[in-house]
């Protein structure tokens, strides 16, 4: 965790950044349920839903990821100036 970083302030954070994919699989699974015919919800969304939340653990980890590592990369001070690589 970055040492002046509160935890709610880094939760809060990574949460923002996993809003979107949220978004996108809670609309997907709502059309899929909207559009089984009565009778057969659980028939016809079933595979669905199960790739589905399967999509979301996979994105979200990738987001958490990828928010822990910009964090680590901000903790460190560049040694030479942008634009430069480091001998």
């Amino acid at each position: 965790m970055a040492q002046d970083e509160p935890a709610a302030q880094r939760v809060e954070r990574i949460a923002q950044a996993l809003q979107p994919q949220f978004d996108q699989a809670r609309y997907k699974l709502a059309r899929q349920f909207a559009q089984a015919r009565d009778g057969h919800l659980i028939e016809q969304t079933e595979n669905e839903v199960f790739a589905e939340l399967n999509r979301l653990k996979t994105s979200s980890q990738e987001v958490g990821l990828q928010e822990r590592l910009q964090e680590a990369e901000a903790a460190f001070f560049p040694s030479c100036p942008p634009g430069q690589a480091a001998l």
